[in-house]
């Protein structure tokens, strides 16, 4: 009875303690790794000395105790309330907040540990005084414990599943880097740009035709052996386009990080010279300077995430192959309906924590990693009734 009153006193201040961390306040503590820097914190003093440790691990054993209690202990034990003891230790504390929030920092930690202690202390006074038997506190003591069984349980079930899906036989990471070798290519590339609209010294420029005839006389250049540094400049230049030049050198590139139409340049052979590759916003022509092919052991940790992903998904649509669910989308305000069993994402308080993004995810996604490759800077073109 106590473990599940443990666990759902957890249950009720973790999430609220977690975001509360997020909070400014008189505690300067560096944020999540995963998390971009904003301006304002990169502006920000670095923190004192003092105030940093405050959030850094302190090297404490798991039988030290955290916080002692007098008065306060488990009255199904049978201990008089006068003059018995509860210790909490280092270790106990971790076994708790490892149930719902194993990401939690050491800060968290140690707020939670406070509040724990305070949660502790008030329901022995309630205890005391017999609160316990109130039928509405009675009630809601039983529907709570309810809920935490059934968010424990959700959670032991992805723990079990993670773990399974976790365990790759090394067999399998050896085929699919076999089946897969042109996933793990990297290229060198130079790289020809020519925005399909433009604004020249001049004024309005948009001339598509035109863009696509110096494409066209560049790419000849290319194969003739001209540097691509000196067609880029020549391009902007002969064609008075007013913005800077983009970069023509592009080094380590995989496929995945290269739009439909372009992926097509990694077939190439070392030194070619792609075709005019008419895009949505340019022309573009590519060199293949270099190729070549990850090696097993570079490319280990990205196959085994792709196949615990794999694995994960397989194992939650065979464990829930018999529920079934039908929500009203009208009360959610939601298109389609969401899923049941989603996969698991760093973050989640129902699930594994920290479990890597599948790579898969992006594919459709080079622009984020590479933006020059497919959020070329497009200069607008000045309205019709703009004057030149």
């Amino acid at each position: 009875m106590r473990n599940v009153l443990t666990v759902m006193v957890v249950l009720s201040w973790v999430v609220p303690v977690v975001a509360q961390s997020a909070q400014p306040g008189p505690v300067l503590q560096s944020p999540p790794a995963s998390q971009p820097l904003s301006r304002l914190q990169l502006n920000r003093p670095a923190p004192r000395q003092a105030s940093t440790s405050l959030a850094s691990p302190l090297p404490v054993p798991a039988n030290t105790p955290i916080v002692s209690l007098e008065g306060v202990c488990d009255r199904s034990s049978g201990t008089a309330s006068k003059g018995c003891k509860t210790v909490i230790t280092r270790g106990q504390l971790d076994n708790i907040v490892d149930t719902t929030s194993p990401d939690a920092t050491p800060f968290v930690r140690r707020q939670l540990a406070i509040k724990y202690a305070r949660t502790l202390a008030a329901s022995a006074v309630a205890e005391r005084q017999h609160l316990d038997r109130d039928p509405v506190v009675a009630k809601a003591i039983q529907e709570q414990m309810k809920q935490a069984r059934k968010q424990v349980l959700a959670a032991a079930l992805y723990r079990k599943l993670t773990e399974q899906a976790g365990r790759v036989p090394e067999s399998e990471t050896r085929k699919y880097y076999s089946e897969h070798q042109a996933d793990f290519e990297e290229a060198g590339l130079r790289r020809l740009s020519i925005p399909r609209s433009f604004v020249t010294d001049g004024g309005p420029g948009f001339d598509a035709d035109k863009a696509k005839a110096k494409a066209d006389e560049l790419q000849k250049r290319a194969l003739s052996g001209d540097d691509f540094q000196q067609l880029q400049q020549d391009a902007y230049k002969d064609l008075g386009i007013n913005a800077s030049l983009p970069p023509t050198r592009l080094d380590m590139v995989r496929r995945n990080q290269l739009g439909p139409e372009e992926r097509k340049v990694l077939d190439l052979k070392p030194g070619e010279v792609s075709e005019v590759l008419e895009l949505p916003d340019s022309f573009v022509v590519f060199k293949l300077e270099s190729k070549r092919v990850m090696t097993i052991a570079a490319a280990q940790n990205e196959i085994n995430t792709i196949l615990q992903s794999d694995r994960m998904r397989k194992e939650l649509q065979d464990t829930a192959k018999n529920i079934k669910a039908d929500f009203n989308l009208k009360y959610l305000e939601m298109p389609t309906a969401p899923e049941l069993f989603p996969m698991p994402t760093p973050g989640r308080s129902v699930g594994p924590q920290g479990m890597r993004p599948d790579p898969r995810s992006r594919m459709m996604s080079g622009a984020r990693r590479w933006p020059s490759l497919q959020k070329r800077p497009t200069v607008p073109v000045p309205s019709v009734n703009q004057p030149n």
